[in-house]
């Protein structure tokens, strides 16, 4: 589904229903700034607000996922084709789900393999690698997935980067290839966990401050 061009056929029909932002939010429970973020293309609405936006907009569901009004004459055919082509992204999704966990069981496997094996530190660190590789190659593609069903983009917040380095180290100390304490094994997870904190008292002041002067105006 083309997620910008439904946002301007929703932004479109709103207006030409005579509807504010804010009045269809008021109509569907959502805030005014979701109904914004449908219409630029950012995200789709949950699929239990597909029949009630398509009610208020005076629309059907195949205008909806085709982005475009549809005339009478067409819509069985568009309608199939949109049955159609949402069989095969089920089927493509459900392929892609079923590698993805293939790949994160393999990774796993290969990252503990040396610890069972007891290989040499040289090839424990090159399986460790291998699966890591993998099991990243696995989340990535449920990440991917879990956007194009939901129609929501997941922003990089450095979480994952502190999260990732702490499995390696975790795994390294498992394994037996480093001896540091626990306190450092586990030190990137809880200084991103520091970081993100700070930045939200950061931000939550920030808002604090701006909400203050704009009160004192």
């Amino acid at each position: 589904m083309d997620q910008k061009k439904i946002g301007k056929f929703i932004a479109g029909r709103r207006r030409e229903a005579g509807m504010t932002q804010q009045a269809l939010s008021e109509k569907l429970g959502v805030s005014d700034r979701t109904v914004g973020n449908w219409e630029n293309g950012r995200n789709l609405p949950d699929p239990s607000l597909y029949k009630p936006l398509c009610d208020e907009l005076g629309i059907t569901l195949a205008e909806f996922f085709s982005g475009e009004r549809i005339p009478e004459e067409k819509m069985k055919e568009r309608t199939d084709d949109i049955l159609i082509k949402t069989v095969s992204e089920n089927r493509a999704a459900g392929f892609a789900g079923m590698i993805s966990y293939i790949l994160i069981v393999c990774g796993v496997m290969c990252a503990f393999l040396s610890a069972l094996r007891h290989f040499s530190q040289t090839s424990s660190i090159v399986l460790i690698s291998v699966g890591m590789f993998l099991c990243f190659s696995g989340i990535c593609i449920k990440v991917i997935l879990f956007q194009q069903s939901t129609g929501k983009k997941i922003n990089n917040t450095g979480m994952g980067f502190c999260s990732s380095l702490t499995l390696v180290f975790i795994i390294l100390k498992l394994t037996g290839n480093i001896s540091w304490s626990w306190l450092w094994v586990l030190s990137p997870a809880w200084l991103g966990v520091c970081a993100a904190a700070a930045a939200i008292a950061v931000l939550l002041t920030a808002g604090a401050v701006v909400s203050r002067r704009k009160k004192k105006r």
